[in-house]
């Protein structure tokens, strides 16, 4: 059982309230973005864009997957492509030069399957309200785990990361939620089951590594084997596919270290370490040297600022972990576009938190302060980086991570989060 932490009360409202507020943010903004967003609406049967975003891309994989006739050329970008085009599958017609690739893992499409059966505007405005829930369950969760105020949660809710997410039909709430749930779980000593649902952002393998990585290096198995458990699982729902398709998968990832170079891709709405070196640098091979010497040396620093806290195991020096690490994730991921800072509401709720504290300083708001700035200014931040070429939000990132990570402590590290209050303890 975890110690804790003994926190001056703060008010926060009903727990009922808050969490009616929140269902009610949700369903204005599924009749908003599903009815009267541009990306949702079909105006036209010939469109700049795809319908539903980013949705027409587990649309195709889902029809494909579902076709035995097509589904062993999932991952020949040719085909793929091919019936992303044909107006006779979505109802519409967009622009032949661009398409999505597709990239996620053969039990991802498999999931999508259910969904492509529907004509595609339903489709999408169904997977639309897949990720609000995701949202509301997610804002749910931090309020009822971390009872910071609703109003706050509203606020980042409505964060133009967020948005961006919802209106291109992205996956960033999704993500948020496994991060939440990863993080209630493991912090109310469910260690098993939190493994277990990290698990699932094996569809986006590349955000894994510095929570999974310090939680092996921490030695906590039980909550690795609940990965391993879930890994089975999505294992074998992959390998129903056949050995083409999960050659084809493999034959994927092994081309993914040149994603930044695809046509499709704007380095300047990347906010990890390797889409700034890329935009600096310029040279590929050197740009990849150079954001993967950061990134090494950034998850160790950050894994060494982190593992006494998660090996101590108290409540709130387990939140202040895995807020730098999820931070770190964001750094150090090789694709991180705006829409998956959504994950970010996480550490922001965290840290606001601890500096709601009656004893808390100025100092404990810099981190929340540096995380609003990229919630709220993340489209500012991009239109720089493309008239600059450099990245603010990158640097604002690692002085958010840097504050986080010198809290100080008996090992310089988290010292006011993980002292154990004599009065709580007895001791």
């Amino acid at each position: 059982m975890f110690r804790t932490h003994s926190f001056q009360s703060t008010p926060v409202g009903p727990p009922r309230r808050g969490g009616l507020a929140c269902g009610l943010l949700g369903l204005a903004l599924f009749v908003a973005i599903g009815w009267f967003a541009p990306n949702f609406v079909l105006t036209s049967e010939s469109r700049t864009d795809p319908l539903g975003g980013d949705w027409l891309q587990e649309y195709t994989g889902g029809r494909m997957w579902s076709d035995p006739a097509l589904r062993s050329d999932l991952y020949n970008q040719s085909a793929f492509r091919t019936v992303q085009h044909d107006a006779k599958v979505t109802g519409f017609s967009w622009d032949e030069k661009k398409y999505f690739p597709s990239v996620y893992p053969p039990f991802w499409y498999a999931a999508a399957g259910p969904l492509s059966q529907l004509d595609y505007l339903t489709s999408a405005r169904m997977w639309l309200g897949l990720m609000i829930g995701c949202l509301v369950a997610s804002l749910i969760l931090v309020r009822r785990v971390l009872h910071v105020p609703v109003a706050l949660l509203i606020v980042l809710a409505l964060s133009p990361p967020v948005l961006v997410s919802l209106t291109s039909g992205q996956k960033g709430t999704l993500l948020l939620l496994i991060f939440t749930a990863t993080f209630a779980l493991f912090r109310s000593g469910k260690a098993f089951a939190s493994g277990a649902v990290f698990a699932l952002i094996a569809f986006k393998p590349h955000l894994a590594l510095p929570i999974g990585l310090m939680m092996l290096v921490a030695g906590h198995w039980r909550w690795v084997l609940g990965t391993y458990f879930t890994l089975g699982i999505l294992l074998v729902a992959s390998a129903r596919g056949g050995l083409d398709v999960c050659g084809g998968y493999v034959g994927i990832c092994q081309n993914l270290g040149d994603y930044l170079q695809t046509g499709g891709y704007r380095l300047e709405e990347g906010f990890s370490l390797w889409s700034a070196a890329h935009m600096l640098v310029g040279d590929p091979g050197g740009a990849r040297l150079v954001a993967a010497a950061i990134s090494i040396v950034l998850v160790i620093a950050t894994g060494l600022a982190c593992r006494r806290a998660l090996s101590v195991g108290e409540e709130v020096g387990i939140a202040r972990a895995f807020a730098a690490l999820t931070l770190a994730t964001v750094l150090v991921a090789p694709h991180f576009y705006i829409y998956d800072l959504t994950i970010l509401l996480l550490p922001a709720a965290i840290l606001a938190r601890e500096a709601m504290r009656s004893d808390a300083t100025r100092r404990n708001w810099l981190p929340v302060g540096l995380i609003a700035v990229t919630l709220l200014g993340a489209p500012v931040m991009a239109r720089f980086a493309a008239a600059t070429t450099i990245q603010p939000g990158v640097l604002v990132l690692l002085a958010a991570l840097l504050a986080v990570t010198t809290g100080g402590s008996e090992s310089r590290f988290f010292r006011p989060f993980v002292r154990v209050d004599a009065r709580a303890t007895g001791h």
